[in-house]
């Protein structure tokens, strides 16, 4: 896969039901490489305002993916199922204690792309908020188009 790349983020959360909340979607031009087994896509988001600007970097292989996110809401945040994780989420209106329980990751490598899906359980200041699931999609430019049609 080439350097450049378009990358779509879809976020569901399931709270007290079998039924999902409104995904959150985003669909965003990024950067992939792939050094020592681990596959790299980072990304950068503006705001509503020129100054808030966040940079992601999303580190993922075999049996763990890591976000790490800069700007107004950093964090950090390690999927990996042989482990909970506690980490601090800074928001405009303070820091979020939370806790990640990765049930599985699947990652999905083809020609020109790659899927990622990583289903886990939130907590939010120490209390089960969510069950969780986040999808990636990350194709080359010349495959982007593919990001537009329904996920397998």
């Amino acid at each position: 896969m080439e350097k450049d790349v378009i990358i779509a983020i879809r976020g569901l959360q399931f709270v007290g039901s079998d039924d999902p909340e409104e995904p959150i979607e985003l669909i965003i031009p990024g950067l992939y490489y792939y050094k020592n087994d681990t596959h790299y896509i980072v990304y950068e988001e503006k705001g509503p305002n020129e100054r808030d600007q966040s940079r992601t970097i999303i580190r993922a292989r075999e049996d763990r993916v890591e976000l790490t996110r800069s700007g107004d809401q950093a964090m950090s945040m390690i999927f990996d199922p042989s482990e909970k994780n506690q980490t601090r989420m800074d928001t405009p209106f303070g820091q979020l204690m939370m806790g990640v329980q990765t049930n599985d990751i699947v990652i999905d490598e083809m020609e020109g792309g790659m899927d990622i899906r990583v289903n886990y359980y939130l907590d939010i200041n120490y209390d089960r908020y969510a069950q969780c699931r986040v999808e990636l999609r990350i194709r080359s430019k010349e495959k982007g188009a593919e990001i537009f049609s329904p996920a397998s």
